[in-house]
Formats: structure tokens, C-alpha cells, sequence
């Protein structure tokens, strides 16, 4: 069945985007969330890049064309695709330390013995599911099933994910998904290959999935969430799994995630920020800096915009490594809509004193192209940014 087909089949009612984004800054040693505490579970509302305001999460926006219509609309002109899996399902669970006889990934798993609950889980206020780290020192398994009218492949999937600390996601038994976790196989402790600790269980970020296949009939997604070390606080989980319709983003505006990872520098995990749009071999527009009074440090921005971040999202130097959405409305510093062509999203951050004789630090370039309808554009591979996203227009 074609793609738009099975979308149709899907269809549900649903909300259009939007609502506000929170932040999770755990605490670290030696730095503060922004706003002087390193107290657990708090949302990060001083910080106007990507915090709403104080509370939990609400679910993630499901899948809408702009106008909040629930059916063919003059914005796409085609039917709505439906969450899969919609944001606080109900998913069968037990404890990474119980063992399983099977492979427990694929349709047929016999889950029936295993514990039952509504998401999200985690040891955080509110979660609906509470796991305590008794309960589960090391992390969880979890499945989902989930049934549609007919096989399709190749299928474009997005999933807005809550995770704490790392997890990994398999669809009918295939890798689909990995946040925050080293290369299989998986360790029991996997601080020294990835930055386990520091991590965001109380928001949702995006993810892509592409190329992924679909069973007619049932179909499962299983989930491994592993705590940065035995015993540690900040499990979380929940996951929302739509089928993505790059025909609904907007055409007006580029949307774009990444988070930062520490390299271990002179401040860490403190460090200042910024992101911007280059293009034809200049800055075109700053759309974020958290450097409240050391944005000197930030060699490349400097010296391409002289510190000007007029018009950008600014906010404090930050304690912590957080994801950080970002949004350009397609016109320049002058307030000029930018041409078609190539551009760059840039981002750079340090945790030295990079203007003091310490090498300048960690830079991201996001090639992509503006013009041609809505796209995914890909990630370059760096050491030190994780869950990259970046949809053109």
C-alpha cells in the first residue's frame, strides 16, 4: 500500500502543533542550571531557548497540517498521518535485571507475565508509572503493540521521545532508533563511551526514523532505557511514534534540534553557546547564544558577527549539556527574506577560555538547502553533538 494510502487508513483526530518546550538541566559539579541551582527535576524556566515555563511536560504536539484540520485541507491537500504509538500509551515492562527467555524485540514475545503501565516512567514528579531505583537499578524493557491495515516500506517515521538516561528502540525486532547510548553491544556502564549523565528525562525531543517497515496486522516497538550507571536517579521514558508527513511542515520556517556534549575542558560541564545561519560565506543570522557574560570565548561567532545577536534567543552560560531547538523564520539581519540556495547551520559552544591561549571549541556546520519543499537534511557525525535534527524548508 503507498504511503499516503496507509496514512489515510490511520487517520485520527488530532491537535495542531504546538504548546511549550522544558528543559531538563540535571546538576553537575562545579556548575549551575542557569539560574544558580543544581537541584534535580527542575525545568529550566530562566531559560527562554527552549523552556516554557514551570511544570511537567505536556505530551508532544501529534501530527497536524498548520491549520489544526483533521482531514484533506487547502495547507496540504492530502490526508493527515496518525501517531502510531500516541504520547502516554499504556506499554508492557519489567526490569532490565530480570532476565528473559526469548527474543523479547519481535512480534509473538509472549509478554504476557510482564508488568503493566502507563507512560511515562521514570523515578521524576508526576510520572504516571513510578520506578524507583529498587525497582529497577540498571533500567527497563519495555514493548508497545500497535496494529495497521497493511504492510508498508520504506516509510518515514518521526518519534518525540523522553529518555533517561539512554535508550534504544527496535520496530518488529529492527533497530529503529538510539539516544544517548554507545554502539551495541550495550554496557552496564556506559559513562566512558557516552555522556550518559546530565540527561533530559523530563522533555521530548525528535527523532527521525527513516526507511522503516511496517507489518499488516501487529506490529511492536520494544525499548531498552538504561540508567547512566546502576543506581543513579533520573530514569525516564515515554515515546510518541507518528507516521511523518514532511508535506505538513511549515514553509515559512526551519526547525532544527542538537544537543551539546561535554569534551572534558577547563569549566566543564559549564560552557557558553551560540547558534547562527551562514551563507555565501557569511553570517546571515544568529539565532541563539547562552553567554551572558563570556561570549568572547566563542571564537567563530565573534568573529563573524562582531557580537551582534540582535533579534537571536540569548540566555545565560549554561551549568549543564542540554538539547537545544532552534527555529529561523527565513530572513536575514536586516530583516531580508534569504534567497534560495546553500546555507549552513553553524553551532559552537566552549568550556575554556578559548580567547586566552585554550583552543577555540566545538563546531558543528549543518549543510542544507533552502527551496524545494519541506525536507530532512542529515547530520554530520561529531563527537561532541548528539540528536541533530534539521528540517528545511
Amino acid at each position: 500500500m503507498p504511503r499516503r494510502s496507509l496514512a489515510l487508513a490511520l487517520v485520527l483526530a488530532c491537535a495542531p502543533e504546538g504548546g511549550a518546550r522544558f528543559e531538563y538541566p540535571m546538576s553537575s559539579a562545579g556548575g549551575s542550571d542557569g539560574a544558580g541551582s543544581t537541584t534535580a527535576y527542575t525545568t529550566g524556566d530562566d531559560d527562554p531557548l527552549t523552556s516554557g515555563g514551570p511544570g511537567l511536560p505536556p505530551p508532544p504536539p501529534t501530527t497536524a497540517d498548520p491549520s489544526g484540520a483533521t482531514g484533506d485541507s487547502d495547507t496540504g491537500g492530502g490526508p493527515i498521518p496518525a501517531a502510531l504509538i500516541p504520547a502516554r500509551a499504556t506499554w508492557r515492562w519489567q526490569p532490565l535485571q530480570t532476565a528473559v527467555d526469548g527474543d523479547w524485540k519481535v512480534v509473538g514475545f509472549d509478554d504476557s507475565t510482564w508488568s503493566e503501565g502507563q507512560a511515562a516512567f521514570g523515578d521524576g514528579p508526576g510520572d504516571a508509572t513510578p520506578i524507583d531505583v529498587a525497582t529497577a537499578p540498571l533500567g527497563l524493557r519495555l514493548r508497545h503493540t500497535f496494529t495497521v491495515p497493511a504492510a508498508a516500506d520504506d516509510v518515514l517515521l518521526r518519534a518525540y521521545l523522553r529518555r533517561g538516561d539512554g535508550v534504544a528502540v527496535w520496530l518488529n525486532g529492527a533497530p529503529l532508533l538510539r539516544s544517548n547510548l554507545p554502539p551495541d553491544p550495550l554496557a552496564a556502564d556506559a559513562r566512558a563511551q557516552s555522556d550518559l549523565e546530565g540527561n533530559e528525562p523530563l522533555r521530548y525531543i525528535r527523532v527521525a526514523a527513516p526507511h522503516a517497515s511496517l507489518l499488516a496486522g501487529d506490529n511492536v516497538v520494544a525499548v531498552e532505557v538504561r540508567r547512566w550507571q546502576a543506581g543513579a536517579a533520573g530514569l525516564g521514558f515515554d515515546l510518541q511514534l507518528d507516521l511523518w508527513d514532511m508535506s505538513y511542515e511549515p514553509a515559512d520556517t526551519l526547525t532544527a534540534q542538537v544537543r551539546t556534549r561535554t569534551y572534558g575542558g577547563e569549566y566543564a560541564d559549564e560552557h557558553v553557546g551560540a547558534a547562527w545561519i551562514e551563507g555565501g560565506g557569511g553570517l546571515v543570522r544568529t539565532l541563539a547564544v547562552w553567554a551572558e557574560v563570556r561570549e568572547q570565548h566563542l571564537i567563530r561567532w565573534r568573529s563573524l558577527s562582531d557580537g551582534d545577536n540582535a533579534d537571536a534567543m540569548t540566555s545565560a552560560t549554561r551549568g549543564s549539556h542540554r538539547t537545544t531547538d532552534l527555529s529561523w523564520d527565513l530572513k536575514d539581519r536586516l530583516g531580508q527574506p534569504a534567497a534560495p540556495g546553500s546555507y549552513k547551520l553553524v553551532v559552537e559552544f566552549t568550556e575554556d577560555n578559548s580567547n586566552e591561549g585554550a583552543p577555540p571549541g566545538p563546531v558543528l556546520e549543518i549543510p542544507f538547502t533552502l527551496g524545494g519543499g519541506p525536507h530532512l537534511t542529515d547530520i554530520p557525525a561529531h563527537p561532541q553533538f548528539a540528536d541533530g535534527l534539521l528540517v528545511a524548508p
